[in-house]
C-alpha cells in the first residue's frame, strides 16, 4: 500500500505543480522502478516534463559537460525538467569530480522540482557509490519530505 499512496501522492501533488523528492530504496525486484516509471509517465500524461537517468550515466554527463566548458547550459536546461528520475545509484562507484557534480543536481531539485531517486542501497551504503561519507550524509539529507522502502 506505500507504493500505491505515494503513486497517487506524487501525481497529486504534481497536479498542484508542488515539489516532492522521494527514494525508492530497497532489494532487487521490489518493484521500484516499476513505480518510478508509473509516476513519471502520469507526469508525463499530465503535460509535465520529465527526464530519467542513471547515477552513472548522470554524473558522466555532467562531468563531459563540466570537462567541455558547456556545463551551465545543461543545467539550464535539467532546471526546465520537472520531475527527474535517477536510477541505479548502487552499482558503479562514481568519479570524485563526478559525484559532487550529482549531488548539485540533487540538491538543486530537491529546491526546485520533483526528485526520484532509485537505489538498492541504504543511505548509509551510499559511500560505496560517492566514496564520500561528508557527500554521502549530505545527499541523503537532501530530500527529508519522503522516503519510501521495500
Amino acid at each position: 500500500t506505500n507504493w500505491i499512496l505515494s503513486f497517487w501522492l506524487l501525481s497529486f501533488l504534481l497536479s498542484l505543480s508542488m515539489y516532492l523528492c522521494e527514494h525508492y530504496l530497497g532489494s532487487v525486484g521490489a518493484g521500484k522502478i516499476h513505480l518510478a516509471r508509473a509516476i513519471a509517465l502520469k507526469a508525463c500524461q499530465a503535460g509535465r516534463w520529465v527526464r530519467f537517468f542513471t547515477a552513472a550515466s548522470l554524473a558522466n554527463l555532467l562531468l563531459e559537460r563540466n570537462n567541455k566548458g558547456t556545463l551551465n547550459g545543461f543545467l539550464e536546461n535539467l532546471r526546465r525538467v520537472e520531475l527527474i528520475v535517477v536510477d541505479e545509484i548502487d552499482f558503479v562507484p562514481l568519479h570524485k569530480d563526478a559525484a559532487e557534480l550529482l549531488f548539485q543536481v540533487i540538491s538543486d531539485c530537491c529546491e526546485r522540482r520533483s526528485l526520484i531517486i532509485i537505489s538498492n542501497l541504504e543511505f548509509s551504503q551510499w559511500n560505496t557509490v560517492l566514496g564520500d561519507n561528508r557527500l554521502t550524509a549530505a545527499t541523503s539529507s537532501q530530500s527529508p519530505l519522503h522516503s519510501v522502502s521495500a
